[in-house]
């Protein structure tokens, strides 16, 4: 081991244990916040893109994809449950 990460490690042993946790309390939100921020950009930028080239649709239950975008991924399209009432 060298003698930089010797160092280093003696500088982290030495941070009070409430320092630490905070530091790691910081980097857990701005990771989530980052999540969020993607989250968000699919909502606002490409839902309404896939929408307009009819591969999504917005109905009461949530988006769904449409037989158009079966079709594009090759994939089969999934059988209906029939109705209960």
């Amino acid at each position: 081991m060298s003698t930089a990460s010797t160092k280093w490690t003696a500088n982290l042993d030495d941070r009070p244990a409430g320092q630490i946790r905070r530091r790691a309390r910081r980097r857990w939100h701005a990771r989530r916040r980052a999540l969020v921020k993607k989250r968000d950009a699919i909502e606002e930028m490409y839902e309404p893109y896939l929408m307009q080239i009819g591969m999504l649709d917005r109905t009461p239950r949530g988006r769904v994809a449409t037989a158009r975008a079966y079709e594009y991924f090759g994939r089969e399209l999934p059988k209906r449950q029939p109705r209960l009432f």
